[in-house]
């Protein structure tokens, strides 16, 4: 697995068309990472993939209070009505982002689950380039370590290259 070879270098390049890399996976722990991380690259992948791993509403209700929520499934549902609305202005359609709905911060909590999910959908929608998190900072939903160490040997033969952001 290794980062995309010239990846990065196309998309500032000056020839950038709006389907520069056809096949993207973009797999973001919480609604809101993909926009954050690659925003800037969203509208020149063509029908990219979007997965958000957790709802982004973690048990611990402090971020949701702070932010005038009272329920963890209330704060949840604008998190994730937020992201598709971002996600819209860079041309993404709603039928193309899949939320895995695990619990934020308790993904880690269910790799097995998490990464028989996550193989599944690599084999069904067969992307060419997968963009997630470093693991650096130790959150526990990122999930580039599970994707680079708890698949298979040989599962990344053939299949997309996995780049991080």
């Amino acid at each position: 697995m290794s980062l995309v070879p010239g990846f990065f270098e196309h998309l500032n390049s000056r020839s950038i068309s709006s389907s520069v890399f056809p096949g993207a996976m973009i797999v973001a722990a919480h609604p809101d990472d993909e926009v954050v991380g690659a925003g800037g690259i969203l509208p020149y992948l063509k029908d990219p993939t979007i997965v958000h791993v957790t709802d982004g509403a973690p048990r611990n209700l402090q971020d949701a209070t702070s932010y005038g929520f009272y329920s963890r499934e209330s704060y949840a549902r604008v998190r994730r009505e937020e992201a598709l609305a971002a996600l819209s202005c860079a041309g993404v359609m709603h039928n193309r982002c899949i939320q895995l709905r695990y619990i934020d911060q308790e993904a880690s909590l269910n790799m097995i689950g998490l990464i028989c999910r996550l193989a599944r959908l690599i084999e069904n929608i067969k992307p060419q380039v997968i963009v997630t998190h470093a693991f650096e900072g130790g959150h526990p939903d990122m999930i580039q370590r599970l994707l680079h160490h708890g698949l298979p040997a040989g599962f990344w033969r053939n299949r997309g290259k996995l780049c991080l952001i």
